[in-house]
C-alpha cells in the first residue's frame, strides 16, 4: 500500500509535477506518429509545394501575391510552404510534437502550481490525450493529418495555449512580458478564428483582474492585447480577405446576410450539437458539467442540493439524447431539431449556473472554465457569419471542451480529500478511457497505412511517364478516401496543381483507376 500511495497520493514537487503530463503527451505523440508516417500530400499541399520551385526569390514573391490576392493567413502559409520543401518526416515529427503540446500546455492551464497530485495530473492529461485520439476522421482528415490543415488548425491552437500559459504566469507576477507579446502577436496572426480567440483570451484576463479583483491593469498584458490586435488585423484586414470571402461562398453568393445567418444556424448548429463526429466531445463536456454540479450542489441547502442532483440526472438524459440524435448531416433522424434545441438549452442553463457559481464563490482558478466556455462559444458564433463551414471549423471548440472537461475532472472529483482507493479507481478509469481511445484510433492508423503504398505507386508511374512519355497518365485512387483530404480525382482544382507540382503537362489526361486488392 505504501508504494501505491507514493505513486498515486503524494503531492508532487515542482519538478516531478511535469512527469505525468510528459508521459501522456509523449504517448499521444507516439500514437499519432503511427498515422503521420503514412500521411502524404493532399489538397492544397500541391499548391503550396510549388512556392519553392523558383528559388527563394520566387518563394517570397509567391507569398506576397498570395497574401495580396488570395489569402491573409501569411504566417501559417509561409511555414506550410517552407516545410513542404523538406522531406515529409520533418513535418510529421513536428505535428506529433504539436499534438503532444496540446495535452501538456492544456494541463498547465488547468492545474494550479501548488498542491498537485500524481493522480490529478495523470487524469487531467488523460482527458486531453484521449480526446485527441477519439477525434473522428471526418475532423482529422481535413485539419490534423495533412500538412496544410495542421498548420492552419493545430499550430494556431498551440500558440493560443502558449499565450494562455504565459498569461497564467503573468497573473502570478512572473513571466517575460516581451515573450508574451511576441507569442500573442503570432497567435493572433495565424487564422481568423485564432485571432479572435487570442484577443478575447487576453481581454478576459485583463477584465478579470480589473473588473472582478479591482487590481491595477497589468501593463504587460495590456501591451500584449494591443500587439495581438495588430496580429489579428494582419489577417482580418488583409487585402485578399474580401476576395477569399467571395471565393468561398460555396454556392451562397445569392444569399443575403440574413439568409446566410439562418442557413449557418441550421447547418452549423446541427453539425455541432448532433454531428456524428461530435459525440465524444459532447459527452465529455456534459460529463464534466455533471461532475461539477454534483459536487458543488452539496454545499447548498436541501432544495438547492436536490435541484442540483436532478440536474445531473437531466445531464445523463442529454448524454442519451446526444447518442440518439448524432448522425451525418443528411441522415433523417426523428426529432433531430428538437434534440439540438434541447441540448443547447441544457448547455445554456448549465453555463448560467457555472458563471454564477464561479463569480460568486471564486474557487481556485475559477476563471479557467469560464474562459474555455467563452472561447469555445465565440469560435463557433463567429462562424455563423462566415460562408465556410464543416468539421474542421469545430476543432478549436473541441480542444476547449477538452480543457473544460479536464478542469472539472481535476478540480471537482475527490483528488485532494478523497481516499487513496478512490483516487486509484479514478486513475484506473482514465487508463480504461485511454485504452478505449487507442482502440478506436487503430482504424485511422490502418487507413493511412493502406493508402500510403498507392501514393508511392502513383509517384513511380509519374517518373515512368517522364522518362517514357505517353498519351495519358494512369494513376490509382486511394483505398479509402476518408483517410486523405481533397484528392486530385475529387477536385479539378487540385488535379491542376497536382500536375504543376509534379511538373506534368497541363493538357495531359490523367486516368484514375481503382487498384485491385491483390496489387
Amino acid at each position: 500500500m505504501c508504494s501505491f500511495q507514493q505513486a498515486v497520493d503524494q503531492p508532487l514537487s515542482e519538478k516531478k509535477y511535469w512527469n505525468m503530463a510528459y508521459l501522456v503527451a509523449a504517448a499521444v505523440a507516439i500514437f499519432t506518429f503511427l498515422v503521420m508516417r503514412n500521411v502524404r500530400l493532399y489538397g492544397d499541399d500541391y499548391f503550396y509545394g510549388t512556392f519553392g520551385m523558383q528559388g527563394w526569390s520566387g518563394f517570397w514573391q509567391a507569398h506576397q501575391n498570395h497574401y495580396m490576392q488570395s489569402n491573409g493567413r501569411a504566417v501559417v502559409h509561409i511555414l506550410d510552404a517552407l516545410f513542404l520543401q523538406f522531406p515529409p518526416i520533418l513535418w510529421q515529427v513536428v505535428n506529433c510534437f504539436m499534438l503532444g503540446l496540446v495535452v501538456f500546455l492544456g494541463v498547465c492551464c488547468v492545474l494550479p502550481e501548488n498542491g498537485r497530485r500524481p493522480s490529478q495530473v495523470f487524469c487531467g492529461s488523460a482527458v486531453l490525450g484521449a480526446l485527441i485520439l477519439y477525434l473522428d476522421i471526418r475532423i482529422t482528415n481535413q485539419s490534423v493529418y495533412w500538412e496544410t490543415g495542421s498548420w492552419n488548425y493545430v499550430f494556431p491552437f498551440v500558440l493560443l495555449l502558449g499565450t494562455w500559459v504565459m498569461l497564467e504566469k503573468r497573473r502570478r507576477e512572473r513571466g517575460n512580458s516581451i515573450a508574451l507579446s511576441i507569442l500573442a502577436f503570432f497567435s493572433a496572426a495565424t487564422t481568423e478564428q485564432n485571432a479572435m480567440m487570442t484577443v478575447g483570451l487576453i481581454f478576459l484576463y485583463l477584465a478579470d483582474s480589473w473588473w472582478v479583483h479591482k487590481k491595477k491593469v497589468d501593463r504587460a498584458m495590456l501591451c500584449a492585447l494591443c500587439i495581438a490586435v495588430l496580429g489579428a488585423l494582419s489577417v482580418l484586414a488583409a487585402p485578399s480577405q474580401w476576395t477569399r470571402f467571395q471565393d468561398e461562398q460555396q454556392g451562397r453568393a445569392e444569399m443575403t446576410f440574413g439568409e446566410l445567418l439562418v442557413a449557418n444556424v441550421k447547418e452549423q448548429g446541427t453539425l455541432f450539437f448532433s454531428g456524428i463526429y461530435m459525440q465524444v466531445p459532447q459527452i465529455m463536456a456534459i460529463a464534466g458539467t455533471i461532475f461539477f454540479v454534483f459536487t458543488v450542489s452539496s454545499r447548498f441547502w436541501i432544495v438547492g442540493n436536490v435541484c442540483g442532483k436532478l440536474w445531473c440526472l437531466v445531464g445523463l438524459c442529454v448524454i442519451g439524447l446526444v447518442l440518439y440524435a448524432s448522425g451525418e448531416y443528411d441522415d433523417i433522424i426523428a426529432y433531430r431539431t428538437f434534440s439540438c434545441i434541447f441540448i443547447f438549452i441544457y448547455y445554456l442553463l448549465s453555463g448560467i449556473f457555472l458563471f454564477w457559481y464561479m463569480l460568486t464563490y471564486k474557487p481556485e482558478q475559477y476563471y479557467i472554465p469560464l474562459i474555455a466556455v467563452i472561447l469555445a462559444a465565440g469560435s463557433q458564433l463567429m462562424m455563423l457569419v462566415s460562408p465556410m463551414f464543416g468539421p474542421r471549423t469545430v476543432l478549436c471548440a473541441i480542444f476547449l471542451m477538452g480543457i473544460y472537461t479536464s478542469f472539472m475532472v481535476t478540480h471537482y472529483l475527490p483528488f485532494q480529500k478523497g481516499k487513496i482507493e478512490t483516487r486509484g479507481f479514478m486513475v484506473l478509469l482514465c487508463l480504461v478511457m485511454m485504452g478505449n481511445a487507442v482502440q478506436l484510433f487503430l482504424p485511422t492508423i490502418s487507413g493511412y497505412k493502406a493508402n500510403a503504398p498507392i501514393d508511392a505507386q502513383n509517384r513511380m508511374l509519374i517518373e515512368q511517364y517522364k522518362q517514357q512519355g505517353g498519351e495519358n497518365l494512369v494513376q490509382y485512387t486511394m483505398r479509402d478516401d476518408f483517410y486523405a483530404w481533397s484528392l486530385p480525382y475529387n477536385s479539378a482544382y487540385h488535379e491542376e496543381w497536382y500536375k504543376v507540382y509534379y511538373e506534368l503537362p497541363a493538357e495531359l489526361p490523367i486516368v484514375w483507376e481503382n487498384m485491385s486488392e491483390e496489387t
